[in-house]
């Protein structure tokens, strides 16, 4: 499984017989997120925003609609472009105008596909992790301790907050350290917890 690194919202534009193509990619963690996405950048003024989404670890919410274009020509193979990269968490929308050149059903479907594949060019693929939120108290005294622990287990998003000479820790790391970072912070004696 992998995702796209790139946070930020990508987008290509690509003309085929008249008909323009923008696609805008973005990675999402949540249906709702994917939902927002959509609402926020889809043109009503446009003659098609196809969609299509895929969240979670094993792929668990996927959803697409073709906008109108005849059936499974345009959010499926957007999908099929996605799940050649094998990706997860990423909502796509292409929108289109249309140009006055009917394209048929196989000049559609390489369109939608194109637009996609173009806009992946762009983007720094990767694996996916997943994540779980982990939170360490310690004494002021161990410092150094636990920030050479959190360099080592590359823990990230890390927030500290102080209470006299006690440190709450929290952050972020990846499921496939948990064990091996529970074993090392047992070792040392830090009262922690995952959740």
């Amino acid at each position: 499984m992998n995702i796209v690194k790139n946070p930020d919202l990508l987008t290509s534009q690509t003309i085929i017989k008249k008909s323009k193509f923008i696609c805008l990619l973005k990675t999402v963690d949540t249906e709702a997120a994917a939902q927002a996405f959509l609402a926020t950048h889809q043109d009503l003024s446009a003659t098609h925003n196809c969609y299509v989404y895929i969240i979670g670890k094993n792929k668990d919410i996927i959803r697409k609609n073709d906008d109108g274009e005849p059936t499974n020509t345009a959010s499926k193979p957007m999908l099929e472009v996605l799940n050649h990269h094998n990706l997860t968490n990423i909502v796509c929308l292409t929108i289109r105008y249309f140009g006055g050149i009917k394209l048929g059903a196989g000049g559609l479907i390489r369109a939608y596909a194109h637009s996609v594949s173009e806009t992946l060019k762009q983007v720094t693929i990767a694996e996916y992790l997943h994540q779980t939120s982990l939170t360490i108290n310690f004494h002021l005294a161990k410092s150094k301790l636990v920030d050479e622990i959190c360099r080592n287990y590359l823990i990230t998003n890390i927030k500290k907050s102080y209470h006299a000479d006690n440190v709450k820790l929290t952050g972020i790391v990846d499921e496939k350290n948990k064990d091996e970072l529970t074993r090392t912070l047992n070792l040392n004696q830090l009262s922690y917890h995952f959740s």
